[in-house]
């Protein structure tokens, strides 16, 4: 329960730090990017729900998917935290049918 609560928290404080980074990216210094990377971070950390979706996009769209997956090796050596929530989001892989047999 006490976890859940937190979680909570953080998932609200990561929301509003997206919308001040949204916010921020009007200004001409680009700060509101890193803003919105700190915070996706969070959140993808945090929250599953925001996994599920962020998995949804990657199985939809090859092209945030092979630019997740080159990010994933840079943070396999820097970041492992972050760099394990990004393993957890890589789109499911088809089996092949051997119907040869």
């Amino acid at each position: 329960m006490h976890k859940k609560i937190i979680n909570g928290v953080i998932t609200i404080l990561a929301s509003c730090g997206l919308l001040v980074g949204v916010v921020a990216l009007l200004s001409p210094v680009p700060v509101g990017l890193i803003i919105i990377g700190i915070n996706l971070a969070i959140l993808l950390c945090v929250n599953p729900a925001a996994r599920r979706q962020l998995q949804a996009l990657r199985t939809r769209s090859h092209k945030v998917n092979a630019y997740l997956h080159k990010l994933e090796s840079k943070l396999e050596r820097r970041f492992v935290f972050l760099w394990r929530v990004f393993v957890k989001t890589r789109p499911p892989v088809a089996e092949p049918n051997d119907e040869s047999a």
